[in-house]
Parts: structure tokens; C-alpha cells; sequence
């Protein structure tokens, strides 16, 4: 009776093969063990994969190699389908990873953090394949100095964590970069769309400076007025001050001279200097960024006629369009094209000055040359 009971429970109780899911990892050299989470260690060669037969549910994938990082997967399981894991790249172990918290309590000294963004947002972030309730846009203080495996938004990156340096992995649309910065080791909350600025520790793109600039560079001037235009050389040159990664302000001074066949010197000196606004169009990290000028100074326009010396003055709005290329967060080049219209409404003619005077001139400027930020 007892062996016709034990039959019976055996043919009707579901395989428990048939409840479960299969994984397979394939490894890309010998040596490397492989650990499933629940299971025991495996050895892993490169004549076939090893294979489990597991529950459904994500499981935690661990491969390690002497003297290289553990590489980390997480392979969702799913009942009566396959599921195949390529361990295909190991990053070497510079030096072994190290508590952030010594035994008696204490916070070592090498530590830093860690920041995680991604597009779209609300993305869960897999440090070292383990949740913790991690979701983009998120940060991590005090993580000991080593290597660490990061998983969002279908990146995967081995992040860098360095002495009291901040490193920010980015994810937008499977493509992801890592940089860092020299910020000092402590939390920082930044808000969901919040510009971050960089430094060239790892990329040099995007990675531009708030605070003083200066720029100084060549131009090709061209001035037209009462049906003619003359183009001649001259210099261009900005001082401002960032007040984001966005928006700079500052003073401008376009200065050149054009020929002109009417005058004893045969030429004529231009000059606009003013105040003037910057706008940049994408996000900072970005290497080139076109960004827009809008401005508002003093034109000045200095010649010799019959012998006597004409000097006119007056006011100019200037618009421009330019192009700038980061190459460090101190060192840029730019090149930009402005067009000043001036309506020069005084002038001095032979040490005597004449009032009400229209005279409008436009000057299109075309420049390029280096910003120096401070």
C-alpha cells in the first residue's frame, strides 16, 4: 500500500524540470570561474557552456579571474526558455578594493563617489549586479577607491572610483561615457535635469569652465555703406564671465581696417566695443557647441578726407552666430561671424564737431581664435 501511495504522488506531482528555466554561460578563454547565485562554483573552459536548470527569477552571475575585477551579470530566468550569458571581457585589477569603513569605525581616507544619469530618467542602476533601490538620476558617497560594474539603461560600464574624485557614468540611449571631476568627497544633491560640468581627466569633450574667459583672435572685416563695401583685416577679442554652463556675458571689441581708395591714407579704422550676451544651443559636455551673441556698444569710424581728419561715432547692435570647440575646461578654440549695424550720429571733422549727422555703416565680422578660461 505504502509503494502504491509513493507511485501514485510520483506520476501525478508536475516534473519540477518542467517548472524551470535554463541558462547557459559561454566564457571567451579558460581559467575563469563562474558563480550562480544559489549554486557552487563552477569552472568554466571554452569546449562548451555550462549549463543550470534554474527557477524563474534574475540571478545574480559572478566570473572571476586571478588578477583581474569580477565581472558581474544578472540574467533574468524565465520558465521552459533560454537563457545564454557571454562573459566576454575582464578588466585588469590595478589594486585590490578597499572597505570604506575601517573596524574600529573610522572613514579611510580613499573614497570617493559615484553619480548615474540617464535618458530617459527613473532608469534602476546594478552596482556590482546588486539593486539597493538605485534609480537615475542617483549618487553614491564614501564607495571604496576600486572598480566598480555598473548596469542602466542597457549600458554596462566598469566605473573608476578614485580618491576624493567624483566619477559620473552616463547612459543615453546605449551609449554611455564615463568622466570625472575634482569635486571634494562629500554628498551632493543634484536635481533632476541639472547641468554638470566636467573635467578632462578622462574626455577632454564638453568639459567647459564657469567663471572668467578671455578670448582674442583674427578677423576678416567687411564694412558697407552708401552702395560699397570694402573688407580688410583686423582683430576680434572677449572678456566674460560665465554665469552657467550656459550663458556668458561680457565685453566685446571688433576693431579693423578696410580700404579706401577716397581717403589720402587710403584706408578707414573700424572699431565696435560694447557689452554683449552668449547663449550656448547643447549641453555642455558636448566637444562643439554653436552658440548664439547678441550685443549692443560703440562704433567708431576713423578716416582722412581732403586732408582733414573725419572721426564719427555712434552706436551699434550686434548679432552672431559662432561655433565653439572645447579642448580642455582652460583651453578652447571659436570661430564666429557677427554683423554690426551702426548709426554713427556725431562726427569730428578737422578737431570740430558736427552734431546730427546719419551715417549707418554695416560691419560683418568673421573670426576665430582661442578662449582662455580661468
Amino acid at each position: 500500500m505504502r509503494y502504491l501511495l509513493i507511485t501514485f504522488l510520483f506520476l501525478v506531482t508536475p516534473s519540477a524540470s518542467a517548472q524551470n528555466g535554463f541558462l547557459q554561460i559561454f566564457v571567451f578563454e579558460g581559467g575563469i570561474e563562474v558563480t550562480v547565485e544559489g549554486r557552487s562554483p563552477e569552472m568554466a573552459n571554452m569546449e562548451g557552456p555550462l549549463e543550470f536548470g534554474l527557477e524563474p527569477g534574475s540571478y545574480r552571475i559572478t566570473a572571476r579571474k586571478s588578477g583581474y575585477e569580477d565581472l558581474i551579470r544578472i540574467a533574468e530566468i524565465e520558465k521552459d526558455k533560454l537563457t545564454q550569458v557571454h562573459v566576454n571581457l575582464l578588466s585588469p585589477r590595478p589594486q585590490e578594493r578597499q572597505l570604506p569603513y575601517d573596524q574600529f569605525g573610522g572613514l579611510m581616507a580613499k573614497s570617493g563617489i559615484l553619480r548615474v544619469r540617464s535618458a530617459p530618467t527613473d532608469a534602476p542602476v546594478y552596482v556590482d549586479g546588486a539593486l539597493k533601490l538605485f534609480r537615475t538620476p542617483m549618487e553614491v558617497a564614501g564607495l571604496a577607491v576600486g572598480y566598480y560594474i555598473v548596469q542602466v539603461g542597457g549600458c554596462e560600464v566598469s566605473a573608476p572610483i578614485r580618491e576624493d574624485v567624483v566619477t559620473y557614468v552616463e547612459c543615453q540611449n546605449g551609449t554611455n561615457r564615463v568622466t570625472f571631476s575634482g569635486e571634494p568627497s562629500q554628498p551632493l544633491h543634484i536635481p533632476d535635469g541639472a547641468e554638470v560640468m566636467y573635467s578632462p581627466v578622462e574626455e577632454l569633450s564638453g568639459k567647459r569652465r564657469k567663471g572668467i574667459e578671455l578670448g582674442m583672435g583674427l578677423a576678416s572685416v567687411s564694412a558697407s555703406g552708401e552702395g560699397e563695401t570694402h573688407t580688410g583685416p583686423g582683430m576680434h577679442a572677449t572678456l566674460g564671465y560665465g554665469l552657467s554652463e550656459r550663458y556668458t556675458v561680457g565685453l566685446s571689441a571688433m576693431a579693423g581696417r578696410t580700404p579706401n581708395s577716397g581717403t589720402k591714407d587710403g584706408h578707414s579704422t573700424n572699431s565696435v566695443i560694447g557689452l554683449f550676451g552668449r547663449m550656448y544651443f547643447l549641453r555642455p559636455q558636448r566637444t562643439m557647441r554653436p552658440f548664439l551673441t547678441l550685443g549692443a556698444g560703440q562704433s567708431r569710424y576713423s578716416t582722412t578726407l581732403l586732408g582733414a581728419d573725419f572721426d564719427a561715432t555712434g552706436l551699434a547692435g550686434m548679432l552672431g552666430l559662432g561655433l565653439d570647440w572645447a579642448t580642455s575646461r582652460s583651453l578652447g578654440y571659436y570661430i564666429e561671424a557677427d554683423f554690426h549695424r551702426a548709426n554713427f550720429d556725431t562726427v569730428e571733422v578737422a578737431g570740430i564737431q558736427v552734431s546730427n549727422l546719419d551715417l549707418k555703416l554695416t560691419y560683418i565680422v568673421v573670426a576665430a581664435g582661442l578662449r582662455l578660461r580661468f
